[in-house]
């Protein structure tokens, strides 16, 4: 593509043009680079706008699911630890759930005066959680229906 061409491309103000100048300029290996102008000629145009309008329209749509999941709720809670023992063990589940599930935790414990915050968000689109913290003592506290979308702290006293 010599001057000429670029400057034909820039006056015609198409789609077609300024993929061509894409391609050329920044797609193509410069062994190519004298083959891709005789290559692009039997390439029809109408097929470059057809990629151009597709990704036009893929990227608003990923712009419009950033712009969803970006007012999504904040599910991330921060479990304090203020009772003077150690807390062995955290679930969670969310209201729909009939069982515990996993320990938070997992081989990790909460000293007494610490705090650890975790992400809720398990994909459900659920903001009250049934929550429950296991201590070194045997002692259990559990509390029904806290809203994680509301709340952002959940201490034991």
């Amino acid at each position: 593509m010599n001057l000429g061409m670029l400057t034909t491309a820039m006056k015609n103000h198409n789609i077609c043009s300024y993929m061509l100048y894409f391609v050329y300029f920044f797609a193509c290996p410069p062994i190519l680079s004298p083959l891709l102008p005789t290559v692009l000629r039997f390439v029809e145009c109408q097929y470059f706008e057809r990629i151009a309008i597709m990704r036009m329209l893929i990227s608003a749509a990923l712009l419009a699911l950033s712009a969803v999941s970006a007012q999504a709720e904040n599910r991330w809670v921060t479990v304090q630890n203020q009772t003077g023992f150690v807390m062995m063990e955290f679930y969670a589940s969310n209201r729909d759930q009939t069982n515990w599930g996993r320990d938070w935790f997992g081989m990790d414990v909460l000293m007494s005066g610490d705090e650890l915050a975790f992400d809720l968000d398990d994909g459900s689109g659920y903001c009250v959680w049934d929550l429950k913290a296991v201590f070194d003592d045997g002692d259990e506290v559990i509390t029904n229906g806290f809203n994680v979308c509301e709340e952002a702290y959940w201490t034991i006293n």
